[in-house]
């Protein structure tokens, strides 16, 4: 888009940054010597920060980045995996808000999407910017959310993209991977009860799919009801990942560092 930055590109200052303490709700992914400012990455359901490390890895040296991980996965992973909206909160509040002052951008995925917006309503003078991808606005009925048995979560990950056959064919995997999306899919039924009258004070860059069957993308212009600035929505060629996408993911990364700019 003209006029648009460009993604930064990774440079040998960039590094994976230290091991998170344990039971820590924020991992760091990525410590640049001389950030410019910071991201807050929300995964989606089911997963953990480190899916969304190509992302992390297109903005470079411009920003530090920090991924939730919530309980039951990654270095959490001995936790059971299940997890309130009061629990992000809290986490933003001791792990985040301590650190030293920095533009701040969030991007959030599906169920990111969600908790980010709630971070922000929760802590308005926190983030220059969202942006957001994978996910519908206000309080509409998001069926995933209804997901329960083992063969309308597997539902829920085929349209999703699918998985593996070698994850499918391994039972120790299988079920870690169907008790997480579990309860991550009950944390977004609660995430979005009432969430049409959550607003967010700044800017939102929504992304979506054009061949996303879990989020319609007719449906993306209504996230300009969830901020008091500006909502610019970007579809995407693709699926429920789309943003996530080699081609797609310079945009990305883009909308994030414009956030943190415009937050200088």
């Amino acid at each position: 888009m003209p006029g648009q930055p460009s993604a930064a590109r990774p440079g040998p200052a960039a590094r994976p940054a230290a091991r998170p303490a344990p039971g820590a709700w924020w991992s760091p992914l990525y410590a640049p010597a001389r950030p410019r400012g910071r991201v807050l990455l929300f995964p989606h359901s089911g997963g953990g920060p480190h899916a969304l490390l190509p992302l992390a890895a297109a903005l470079g040296e411009e920003a530090e980045v920090l991924g939730l991980t919530l309980p039951g996965r990654d270095h959490r992973f001995a936790e059971p995996p299940a997890s309130r909206v009061a629990g992000v909160l809290g986490s933003v509040e001791r792990e985040v808000l301590p650190l030293p002052p920095l533009p701040t951008a969030f991007f959030g995925c599906s169920l990111g999407a969600l908790l980010a917006v709630h971070v922000a309503a929760r802590f308005p003078g926190l983030p220059a910017g969202l942006v957001l991808a994978a996910q519908s606005p206000g309080s509409r009925r998001r069926w995933v959310d209804e997901a329960e048995t083992e063969e309308e979560l597997l539902r829920v990950f085929d349209l999703a993209g699918g998985l593996p056959p070698a994850v499918l064919g391994d039972p120790e995997t299988r079920a870690g991977l169907l008790a997480r999306l579990r309860a991550d899919l009950r944390l977004g039924a609660e995430a979005g009860r009432d969430f049409g009258r959550l607003r967010a004070a700044c800017p939102l860059t929504v992304f979506g799919g054009r061949l996303d069957p879990l989020v319609p993308v007719d449906c993306l212009p209504g996230w300009a009801a969830q901020t008091g600035a500006e909502c610019r929505v970007v579809p995407l060629e693709g699926g429920h990942f789309a943003f996530l996408a080699p081609e797609n993911r310079p945009r990305v990364a883009a909308a994030l560092l414009a956030a943190l700019r415009a937050g200088d």
